[in-house]
């Protein structure tokens, strides 16, 4: 119940904060300073309709099934009122309309609301909310109403750009993540048969975790380049000290602890009778390992290529400091050009990516789950 108050009276405060700050900004071009844009009182009084009546029916815990979808709605109200904005203050480029601190705020008190479903009964119902949040703001976006955000002007002017470095991110990531299973499992294998060796490891791959990505990014740049000196048949295939070859070497790297840990304990965690049985049962310890031991101990193992995966998706854009590509590339071009709209266009996609990815291994161990659990 405290819980459900507090996110109440946040909800509440995010909508008085949301008054106060400015809705969004009215700026001519990608670098020049913008104009802060308030709603008119009809945008407003819609705004504060659309959360107030949350607010209302939640403080009177009334309407159980329709609190979620007003919710949803109260999410969807500001990202309308930003097309609106954008058609009146940004009809063309380079002109563009970005949002506010009050329009966060506004969506933070939406999110809140949404949340304190949860709490409050109504799980069901809050996944028809927030599909509601989603399709709406899809709808728009595909409809081309907010064509004059900042960061839509930059993707329309970099779209050829944009699709490369999109593959250029997913490339590196899922090779990144295939190296790291084929590698991370096997180590966590090892250390948990053979403890002295166990301990190896987990220094090996604790240690790395210990360097920061653009310091082990920068270790790796040397060694290579020396390699593929050497080597000049490396050179041709691709392989230096810049590109793709030290990125992809160090997110694998910065992948296997959360493989190797996860590996390991869901091993470990093996109910002794079951292992009994199986040695009861005549099989040998491969067969043990392969269809008893990780079949079971799987649900954990995923849990850990889960963690990695959304680990090795944000890592990849420091990638783009040694010429590797992918979102990072607009992001480090935005901070050397002080273009906040470009370096949008790098951090939402990484965002969303990592989101997307967190979420499709959630439904792939909840399936696995389901399904074992039927069995």
């Amino acid at each position: 119940m405290e819980r459900e108050r507090i996110l109440l009276m946040g909800g509440g405060a995010a909508t008085c904060l949301g008054l106060l700050l400015p809705f969004a900004w009215a700026v001519p071009n990608r670098v020049a300073p913008g104009v802060p844009v308030r709603l008119d009182p009809l945008s407003t009084l819609v705004l504060l309709g659309s959360l107030g009546v949350v607010l209302l029916l939640e403080w009177k815990e009334r309407a159980p099934r329709l609190r979620p979808l007003l919710a949803g709605l109260s999410i969807l109200v500001p990202w309308i009122l930003l097309a609106v904005l954008a058609r009146l203050h940004a009809p063309s480029p380079p002109a563009r309309i970005n949002p506010g601190t009050g329009f966060f705020a506004y969506e933070a008190a939406g999110i809140v609301l949404l949340a304190r479903a949860r709490y409050s009964g109504a799980l069901q119902t809050r996944k028809w909310g927030t599909a509601l949040a989603l399709l709406g703001m899809v709808a728009l976006l595909l409809s081309g109403a907010l064509d004059g955000l900042g960061v839509m002007r930059e993707f329309a002017t970099r779209r050829r750009v944009f699709l490369q470095e999109t593959a250029a991110h997913l490339s590196l990531s899922g090779a990144g993540i295939l190296i790291a299973t084929l590698a991370g499992i096997p180590l966590g294998i090892l250390a948990h048969k053979n403890k002295k060796a166990g301990g190896v490891v987990f220094s090996f791959t604790g240690g790395i975790q210990t360097i920061p990505s653009l310091a082990l990014f920068g270790l790796l740049i040397a060694p290579l380049a020396a390699l593929s000196e050497a080597v000049p048949v490396l050179r041709d295939v691709g392989i230096s000290g810049l590109g793709n070859t030290p990125a992809l070497i160090a997110l694998s790297l910065y992948a296997l602890l959360p493989i190797v840990r996860t590996t390991a304990a869901g091993l470990s965690l093996l109910e002794k009778g079951l292992l009994e049985a199986a040695r009861g049962m005549g099989l040998s310890p491969l067969q043990r390992l392969f269809w008893v031991e990780i079949p079971v101990s799987l649900p954990v193992i995923l849990a850990g290529l889960r963690t990695a995966s959304v680990q090795v998706v944000g890592t990849t854009t420091v990638a783009a400091l040694i010429g590797a590509g992918g979102f990072g590339r607009f992001i480090f071009q935005g901070l050397g050009q002080s273009a906040y709209d470009l370096i949008a266009l790098g951090v939402l996609p990484t965002v969303l990516l990592s989101l997307g990815v967190d979420r499709a291994w959630a439904l792939v161990i909840t399936c696995f789950k389901e399904r074992t659990s039927r069995v």
